[in-house]
């Protein structure tokens, strides 16, 4: 069922659909300092006019030009104006590249500090923009990841020592989940999905009280543990495992049983997408990189694979059919058809199912027109809130989803983060 929360910031009042737990606690997060990236010389009341204004009317993505938003339009309406769409000939435009572009170098220019943000903002920074995301240290511009594997103090950053596993008898290193904190882990094995996409390989170490571990013993903790996800809610846990061990892996854990890749898959796909965080696109994504993990491989798709296979189809297919005709995805997500005013919401929608899209979809679909009007939405709603603090949580899966997409369809020359003022190498002493 779905609550209407009304919260009121200054000035500005609105009101966002909550579709769960986790949806009410990252909107919730938007009232929250720490849970949004600073922008330099930001102007809270003008922002909070623009934001009011916007809020009454449907913007059509321009190629051309920022400053005249659209009147509006109902639900699923029609795009009568084919200047603004692009060609149905799977070719993409280049008016498209330049404006990821300039989105993604406007998104790394916001700024997350060790001061005001939690491990919550800053992992999501990360998941955005990989080993180029920086954090503020002591006045000082350095690589987050180094950040925190070097024993860097951060709120909700709470690596604990594990048990004693395998052969070389090594400690595990395991970090708790904290849901509602925001600034904590929020699910199991969050933080290991993050940093396994980030080219973080098992030797990689991880300093904790003076200690120094391996990524390793993240993930055998992780491992052992899994019979401790009471809420059997993997979809990160697969995300983390599968970038390290094969589809086909099967190890024992702490209550006596051996467990397996595939079992996990199925909990998964047999798993409610209405009931999970986000509307289930995370869900998606992690049955979505596991399959193409074990395509990889040259295992076949059978049973349990084929009906997760079958899965993330069926939600591809959603995801056009409710698409609104503005160019957003379903404030539904993945449920039915949906448009909401707030484009706070309309970010966090469009953004988690364009992140969905940017790694399941073929280069053949993501270049689809359709896909393409999705991708110009969020650039239109990024540009109109650029002087705007923004949640971290939807702030950053639509980055991290832009990011995907972009080096996807413009693969010839690859979006590279800008070298930014005050920007140095990680301090001697990360601890101070």
């Amino acid at each position: 069922m779905r609550a209407v929360v009304s919260l009121s910031a200054s000035t500005l009042q609105y009101s966002i659909a909550v579709d769960s737990r986790e949806d009410f606690i990252e909107n919730l997060g938007t009232m929250s300092n720490m849970n949004r990236p600073l922008i330099p010389h930001r102007r809270r009341f003008l922002a909070a006019l623009a934001a009011t204004a916007s809020l009454g009317c449907l913007p059509v993505p321009d190629l051309g030009s920022l400053s005249q938003p659209d009147k509006g339009q109902p639900d699923n309406a029609q795009r009568d104006s084919k200047n603004l769409l692009p060609p149905q000939d799977n070719t993409a435009v280049p008016e498209l590249q330049a404006r990821l572009d300039r989105v993604l170098d406007e998104g790394y220019h916001r700024r997350l500090t060790v001061k005001d943000n939690g491990a919550w903002q800053v992992l999501h920074g990360i998941l955005a923009y990989r080993q180029d995301c920086l954090v503020e240290s002591q006045g000082k511009l350095v690589p987050a990841i180094d950040y925190l594997l070097s024993g860097g103090s951060l709120t909700g950053w709470n690596p604990m020592k594990g048990d004693t596993l395998g052969a070389n008898a090594r400690r595990g290193l395991r970090f708790e989940v904290e849901a509602g904190t925001l600034s904590g882990q929020g699910h199991r094995d969050q933080w290991l999905a993050v940093l396994s996409q980030c080219g973080v390989t098992l030797k990689t170490p991880i300093v904790f009280n003076g200690t120094t571990y391996e990524i390793e013993d993240v993930l055998n903790q992780a491992l052992w543990d899994v019979p401790r996800n009471l809420e059997e809610e993997y979809s990160w846990t697969i995300n983390g495992v599968t970038a390290y061990r094969p589809t086909d892996f099967i190890w024992p854990a702490r209550d006596g049983n051996r467990w397996s890749i595939e079992q996990l898959v199925d909990v998964e796909t047999r798993a409610s997408l209405q009931m999970a965080a986000c509307g289930g696109t995370h869900r998606l994504v992690g049955l979505g990189k596991t399959l193409m993990r074990r395509r990889t491989e040259g295992n076949p798709i059978t049973g349990v694979w084929a009906a997760a296979d079958d899965r993330v189809n069926e939600s591809l297919r959603d995801v056009q059919t409710f698409q609104n005709g503005d160019g957003s995805f379903s404030s539904n997500y993945f449920g039915r058809r949906g448009w909401s005013p707030d484009l706070a919401d309309a970010l966090r929608t469009t953004g988690h199912m364009l992140e969905f899209l940017a790694v399941v979809a073929s280069d053949a679909e993501l270049k689809t027109d359709w896909v393409q009007s999705a991708a110009l939405r969020l650039c239109h709603i990024l540009e109109s809130n650029r002087v705007v603090d923004l949640e971290c949580g939807a702030l950053y899966h639509a980055l991290n989803g832009m990011l995907v997409y972009r080096q996807r369809v413009f693969p010839d020359k690859l979006w590279v983060a800008p070298t930014l003022k005050n920007q140095h190498p990680l301090p001697s002493d990360t601890n101070s």
